[in-house]
């Protein structure tokens, strides 16, 4: 126990010594985190990282993130990283984005719970942790996208959408995601929301912050994001707000022309336009649209109606113009105008 410490300092100096000076300012308050670093498992969770990702930044990570595996380590560590500013935390940004690809697939779930946590601080620290946020995600969808079904699984699904159904985490999420990352994230947050109705509210959550936070690109996350949530039995709880949502960011602005609204309020008719193209991409399929229309009262439902009836027959031709000919029909419910 004696030797961890040396050890780790020797590995630790060693490995950031040649790496960019932007890191080197973090580590130079090293002595107040090295006693943090001093448990064996650190020394041992350094040298695998070593031996498996074969390279400095990486082995320099996961000196530092190693601590993160326990929270009482944890808060102290990132407190201090705070402390050092804008820098610190920019290097700490860099340390975690190297490192968490490389701690999901080697270490226990211990590092996974955690290093939602560490994504959720550096959410709140600023904007310019945006790659690190990305890294962590990727990380767990990394984890999950192998069909694990099991409620540890489900939990890491359900504490990812927790964290992002606050608007502010989804903006963050939303400009450092790839679309086609969200859309993997949605589709299994909605395959495990059927095995786990705890999920539910959250993804609902998560659907309505899409809407809320960027009305001009909405319309994407409609499609994206929103679409994979709404397969759903009739009488899902989850399905009214999400299309209450959409109607009401462009009900507004479909009322009146597109081009006095133009010209009145480019946010308000970008976000009629986001929310036009949202509803249609929900209702685009027959078995979908009737299981939204029958979790609808029937005021949500005349306005659903409302909103495509001012979309322009051409532009529904490009999603199936049977979308606005059976809704408007009134064959998707019975008694439904």
């Amino acid at each position: 126990m004696a030797k961890a410490a040396p050890t780790v300092a020797l590995c630790t100096r060693d490995v950031l010594d040649p790496i960019s000076a932007l890191e080197k300012d973090l580590l130079e308050h090293y002595e107040r985190l090295a006693p943090l670093l001093s448990a064996p498992a650190s020394v041992e969770h350094s040298r695998e990282l070593v031996a498996r990702a074969g390279g400095l930044r990486q082995a320099c990570a996961g000196c530092l993130v190693a601590v993160l595996l326990t929270p009482a380590r944890a808060r102290p560590l990132f407190d201090h990283v705070k402390a050092l500013g804008a820098r610190g935390l920019g290097a700490l940004s860099e340390l975690v984005k190297e490192s968490t690809m490389v701690l999901f697939e080697t270490f226990a779930d211990q590092v996974r719970s955690q290093m939602l946590w560490v994504f959720n601080e550096l959410i709140i620290s600023g904007p310019q942790q945006h790659a690190a946020a990305q890294s962590a995600i990727t990380g767990v969808l990394r984890f999950i996208s192998t069909g694990d079904t099991s409620t540890r699984s489900t939990n890491l699904v359900a504490r990812l959408l927790g964290l992002l159904s606050h608007q502010r985490s989804w903006v963050v999420a939303q400009r450092s995601l790839p679309a086609l990352l969200l859309h993997r994230l949605t589709v299994l947050a909605d395959d495990l929301r059927t095995r786990n109705p705890k999920l539910s509210a959250q993804a609902a959550s998560l659907a309505a912050a899409v809407v809320a936070s960027a009305p001009d690109s909405s319309a994407r996350a409609g499609r994206e994001a929103i679409l994979p949530l709404l397969v759903a039995e009739p009488g899902d709880a989850t399905v009214e707000p999400i299309v209450a949502a959409l109607v009401g960011a462009g009900s507004t602005a479909l009322t009146a022309s597109a081009s006095k609204a133009e010209a009145e309020s480019p946010t308000a008719a970008s976000a009629g336009r986001a929310a036009k193209s949202g509803l249609l991409a929900l209702l685009h399929g027959r078995s979908q649209r009737k299981c939204v229309l029958a979790c609808l009262p029937p005021p949500l439902e005349s306005a659903v109606v409302f909103v495509l009836s001012k979309v322009p027959r051409a532009q529904c031709s490009g999603y199936a113009g049977w979308i606005a000919d059976d809704l408007l029909s009134g064959c998707a419910r019975p008694g439904s105008r």
